[in-house]
């Protein structure tokens, strides 16, 4: 799981909600129902268990196809920041619109630039859809350009925090293995404890929504990411 998890920001993360971007396999899509965005949120730290629920439950027969279209037009406007090139303004003005839905129509609360949802608030689609949009609205704003990359493997999206600013792979043991071109020794993937394929992102939903488990170790490994990128940048910078 730790590994799904490279972006060092959740909106890059949740571009980055897709088994690869440069040669999509036939079951590349990895939000297929809300229980799987519930599941990621949790996964990713955003949520916790009970929040991760009310997701799961969302009935709306828009909310699936609103978050992937956030998804899309997240890793469209930073595709385009770590390729150097003018943010499309397009993608921007979906994420802005998606954000300011409902806000209007209720009180809700901030932590800091991001929304702090109620635990009922949690089960309102449009909500939830206003908070994966401000993550991507606080990364345009927050994250440094200069520092961000995609991978020229898979095409995910991550922050280099590196001292010297010329890390390529969003991981080693994945990408940067395959680059060496080391055959997979079985259907595992695995070459001498090198990873060949991007492995499962978070495990199943239905072994985390609703069971009871309590899911800390991305949550915890999400917020070290974020203090480790700030101390690195203020290191480099």
């Amino acid at each position: 799981m730790p590994e799904h998890f490279i972006g060092g920001h959740a909106a890059l993360d949740l571009s980055n909600a897709v088994y690869d971007r440069r040669n999509p396999p036939l079951h590349n899509e990895l939000f297929n129902s809300p229980r799987d965005i519930g599941t990621w949120l949790l996964a990713a730290g955003l949520a916790d268990e009970q929040e991760a629920v009310a997701v799961a439950e969302i009935r709306d027969r828009h909310f699936l196809h609103e978050v992937r279209d956030i998804r899309e037009s997240s890793y469209a406007l930073f595709d385009a920041i770590a390729s150097n090139l003018e943010p499309p303004s397009q993608p921007l003005g979906l994420l802005c619109s998606r954000a300011a839905n409902r806000l209007g129509a209720q009180q809700v609360a901030w932590d800091g630039t991001r929304l702090a949802l109620a635990s009922d608030q949690w089960e309102d689609p449009a909500l939830v859809t206003a908070f994966l949009a401000f993550l991507s609205i606080e990364a345009f704003f927050t994250l440094p350009r200069a520092r961000l990359r995609v991978c020229p493997r898979c095409g995910w999206l991550f922050v280099d925090i590196s001292r010297g600013g010329k890390r390529r792979w969003c991981n080693m043991r994945v990408c940067g293995n395959r680059e060496k071109g080391s055959p997979p020794s079985g259907p595992s993937g695995i070459v001498r404890g090198k990873m060949t394929t991007h492995p499962a992102p978070w495990p199943h939903s239905s072994h985390i929504v609703g069971s009871g488990f309590k899911h800390h170790g991305a949550s915890l490994c999400h917020r070290r990411a974020r203090r480790e990128l700030t101390i690195r940048l203020l290191q480099v910078c």
